[in-house]
């Protein structure tokens, strides 16, 4: 059952045209779909990365609103994290991001 529940995920995620990542708070790393490290240019082959190298791709005026808005989230003062903000690509090019 675990592994239909897995591939069903699996197929759902790589059926959309998002790009998906998760912060894993524990251990500090958050983890990309394939899709995202497409659509940020990513050529390597990990899916996780330090938060603070992700958090220093945010457009420093971005910055400040991003952090605030996690802050919100994981303080519950919002029922779910979303924000719109430049990030840099591999590329070196900000790219308007819109998480929700």
């Amino acid at each position: 059952a675990l592994r239909l529940s897995e591939e069903r995920y699996r197929l759902a995620i790589e059926s959309t045209n998002d790009g998906i990542w998760d912060w894993h708070i524990e251990e500090n790393k958050l983890f990309m779909s394939d899709k995202c490290k497409k659509i940020l240019n990513q050529d390597y082959c990990d899916s996780t990365i330090d938060f603070k190298s992700w958090q220093d791709k945010i457009y420093d005026e971005d910055l400040k609103m991003v952090m605030t808005a996690f802050q919100h989230h994981l303080n519950k003062k919002t029922e779910t994290f979303s924000v719109e903000f430049r990030l840099m690509n591999n590329n070196g090019i900000y790219i308007w991001i819109s998480c929700c």
